[in-house]
């Protein structure tokens, strides 16, 4: 799931990838594009792919009612 935080912090990077990359060049600045928002859900993803996402599947059964054991958790490769 994706939070607003992880939102903005997405978003704050892409700003940063933006800013420094006006900043080096000359001429008018270009602003985030759509490659600094990849770069940044990319960099994101991979700094919390290692997260434990257990806590959060023990809560969403514990909602509905269901044991931990009857949900099937699949990893899914990501290409990068």
């Amino acid at each position: 799931s994706v939070t607003g935080a992880m939102v903005a912090g997405i978003i704050d990077q892409a700003k940063s990838l933006a800013m420094r990359r006006d900043l080096a060049k000359e001429g008018d600045p270009e602003g985030v594009n759509l490659k600094d928002l990849q770069v940044s859900i990319m960099n994101h993803y991979i700094q919390h792919s290692e997260m434990n996402s257990s806590f959060d599947l023990d809560d969403f059964c514990d909602t509905l009612g269901f044991s931990k054991e009857s949900a099937e958790l699949e990893k899914v490769p990501v290409s990068k």
